[in-house]
């Protein structure tokens, strides 16, 4: 690892289930003058687990001139969902990080939404939600992509615990997303965990919720083919690629229009949350608790 990388690699990671504010809190930190954040929000470089990873190429395209920078982070939610220890392997430093949640019914049931608006998802939410916890039962819930796994993604206690194991208490802060509307504590949370006097509140949502304006373009940006498998490896350390992330994330939020919602049914909503209840039992007793 070049010196300049290890001046470069961030000093606190956001991560995070899906749909619980990440965005909002990237894009204020991104306007504070004392921070460094990518301009492609969520880089992923750590993903999927057992990739081989070139952090110098890491460094050099989400991170150039953040050596000027006390504070440089990276927002990746689905970094919560990763052994720790694949990523901090990388870092001399552990790294501070933040862990935003949601009420997990309300997450789950965005999060599909959000995954039949951009085209990913065509299943109504209790087929789905039945096939989740058919995968539990059976112990493979490995067979279903991470970004389908609804419940699953609101369980937070055992990766809440798993990285408060491997970096201590101390370095975790858990945000609750309903603390980070205009004037919420969330933002003074933030500052205090970072060690910045203040940070700028959220002053308009982010990543809203509703549908695309074009549904064909939103599928091409959510599942982006444009090169062989190997081609787009190759590719991946290079500034095409940098490039190619910011034009793709650009375009997909000009694309979303907001729109009413609707709301999940009761009958699915008191079946996700008995479940999270049954599972809670269970993690009173071993849990750690990060600040």
């Amino acid at each position: 690892m070049k010196r300049i990388t290890r001046r470069r690699l961030p000093n606190f990671l956001l991560i995070g289930a899906p749909k619980c504010g990440t965005t909002a809190v990237h894009d204020a930190l991104a306007a504070h003058p004392e921070v460094f954040m990518p301009v492609v929000k969520e880089p992923s470089w750590f993903r999927p687990p057992g990739r081989k990873v070139d952090v110098d190429a890491y460094t050099n395209l989400f991170f150039r001139g953040a050596e000027h920078f006390a504070h440089r982070g990276e927002a990746t939610p689905w970094y919560l969902y990763h052994e720790p220890e694949d990523i901090l392997r990388w870092f001399s430093t552990a790294p501070l990080v933040m862990i935003s949640v949601r009420d997990p019914v309300a997450r789950a049931w965005s999060m599909h939404l959000d995954q039949v608006r951009v085209g990913a998802e065509r299943r109504p939410f209790s087929e789905v939600i039945d096939a989740e916890f058919a995968a539990i039962e059976r112990g493979d819930l490995d067979t279903i992509p991470i970004a389908e796994r609804y419940w699953s993604c609101g369980h937070y206690q055992p990766r809440i615990d798993a990285w408060t194991t491997a970096i201590g208490a101390s370095r975790v802060l858990l945000l609750e997303s309903d603390t980070l509307e205009a004037g919420g504590s969330g933002w003074e949370r933030i500052a205090q965990h970072l060690g910045l006097e203040s940070i700028p509140e959220l002053v308009s949502r982010s990543n809203v919720a509703g549908a695309p304006r074009f549904p064909t373009l939103q599928r091409h940006l959510s599942r982006p083919r444009f090169a062989p498998r190997r081609v787009r490896e190759a590719l991946r350390s290079t500034p095409v690629m940098a490039s190619y992330m910011r034009a793709v994330e650009a375009i997909a939020r000009h694309n979303r229009r907001e729109t009413p919602l609707p709301d999940i049914s009761t009958r699915d909503a008191r079946r996700l949350a008995e479940r999270y209840e049954r599972v809670a039992h269970n993690d009173q007793g071993s849990s750690t608790h990060p600040e």
